[in-house]
């Protein structure tokens, strides 16, 4: 019995965990889709990476530690000649400690026709230290480019924040903006529904035809369909909000409203947007980089064609075939090695030359980038102004359009106009457009706003 009940007690907090959110607000929603968003996770794991990648490319300036363990094995024909030293098949000479010709070829200092036959084992150990002193500033670029691309990765970081941030805030706001054409549609539905209960009780009275009643009932109608459509809206303006915030939420949620205050334009000249774009778009500044990045790309090219200097420090010991350390066996180097390639082909020049076409490639991506996002940032400024005169505009056609309808009600009570059902019908489209022309102006206000700050590289949670 404990197991069931065990099982139960582990299962409720899951399940509770698991459960749909069903109440919601924007900076909450802005939250959660930093914490899930894939493309705001991604860019946070390849700065980590770049963070890496600069740390390997700065340990090249570092001296490297390295143990070695030889063992030659000679067999084969061998003739000694001279005074004090050897040679013969495969050119031998002295090795010094672990050389088994050492003393056997100096006997009473005249040499020549010793032994002809060798087998012969040796093992060499060592530990080796090489310092890099120059190779063409290949290392000095190779961290200018890492430094470039780690740059480059904490601005995209910060450019998927936010768009992530603009994109949440977008779906949040069109979802409030179907919930009120929801409302909206259906304060319609239910005009009309009054309206076809006056028609009847005219009809009643004669003071309306059955064209009249079958019109408001067609126009009713409708409604409902337009009623069901923005119920499918608001479904789908849900499922969008839960996909880019990356949680579930309950086909119910409740979005807290969005406070729009006195709706006004920006707070900055135009000149000044474009140059604060400039300076803190991370977009735009992730393109700035990248000219540092072809930069490091071109000199790490040119280094090619300079000579590589390396400082080389060795201990070690050379054993026998018992390989055993001995005090006497012991030796140290240390010296200073350049190499330089003479002739690869054309390899060479072909790496500088496409380095430096990527380099004028990307001083022309930065101007084109350039160009459009403060081209952007122009646009929506301008929109923005617009959309803040647009809201003055709704706002008057909807109360002209509103008190229109009261009067027409009143008169159709009243049957004071001839062409009672024409009237009322046309002047309640109009009506229900002004409505929603006032509630898109709103919400197209809201998302212009955070538009501009998107673009401008200073929008917030």
């Amino acid at each position: 019995m404990r197991g069931p009940i065990l099982y139960l007690l582990l299962w409720i907090p899951l399940a509770a965990a698991a459960e749909p959110l069903t109440t919601l607000d924007m900076d909450e929603a802005v939250q959660l889709a930093l914490e899930n968003n894939l493309d705001v996770r991604i860019a946070a794991e390849a700065e980590r990476s770049a963070e890496a990648a600069d740390w390997s490319t700065m340990t090249s300036f570092f001296p490297r530690v390295s143990a070695g363990v030889t063992y030659l094995k000679y067999t084969g024909a061998y003739s000694t000649t001279g005074m004090g030293g050897s040679s013969g098949y495969g050119s031998y000479s002295s090795a010094g400690p672990g050389d088994p010709w050492q003393g056997v070829d100096e006997v009473g200092d005249q040499g020549g026709g010793i032994p002809t036959n060798l087998d012969y084992e040796n093992f060499s150990t060592s530990i080796t230290i090489t310092q890099p002193i120059f190779n063409g500033g290949a290392i000095y670029w190779g961290k200018v480019m890492a430094a470039a691309g780690e740059e480059m990765t904490e601005l995209q970081l910060v450019a998927a924040r936010q768009a992530a941030i603009l994109a949440v805030k977008q779906a949040y706001l069109d979802s409030l903006r179907a919930d009120e054409l929801l409302a909206v549609q259906r304060k319609n539905q239910e005009n009309l529904t009054h309206h076809v209960q006056i028609t009847q009780t005219n009809l009643d009275v004669g003071l309306a035809s059955k064209v009249d009643l079958l019109r408001a009932e067609s126009e009713l109608a409708a409604a409902e369909g337009d009623v069901i459509a923005a119920q499918n809206i608001v479904r789908l303006s849900r499922v969008n909000l839960a996909d880019v915030i990356g949680v579930e939420l309950d086909r119910e949620v409740r979005l807290a409203p969005v406070d729009v205050g006195e709706p006004a334009g920006p707070s900055v000249s135009l000149d000044e947007a474009l140059d604060y774009a400039r300076e803190n778009n991370p977009g735009l500044a992730t393109v700035y980089k990248s000219e540092r990045l072809a930069e490091g790309q071109v000199g790490l090219a040119a280094s090619a064609f300079w000579p590589k200097i390396n400082l080389q420090a060795a201990y070690g010991w050379v054993q026998g075939d018992d390989f055993a350390f001995y005090e006497e066996d012991d030796y140290w180097r240390i010296g200073v090695s350049a190499s330089l390639d003479l002739f690869t082909s054309t390899q060479r020049l072909a790496d500088l030359a496409q380095a430096r076409a990527e380099q004028r490639k990307t001083r022309l991506q930065i101007r084109q980038a350039e160009q459009a996002i403060l081209t952007g940032v122009e646009a929506a400024y301008l929109g923005l102004n617009e959309k803040v005169a647009q809201i003055g505009v709704s706002e008057k056609q909807l109360a002209v359009a509103g008190e229109a309808l009261d009067l027409m009600e009143q008169m159709a009570v009243q049957g004071l106009v001839s062409d009672v059902e024409a009237d009322y019908l046309d002047i309640n489209l109009a009506y229900l457009m002004a409505r929603m022309g006032e509630v898109s102006a709103r919400y197209d206000y809201l998302v212009a706003r955070e538009n501009l700050a998107s673009l401008m590289g200073a929008i917030e949670p």
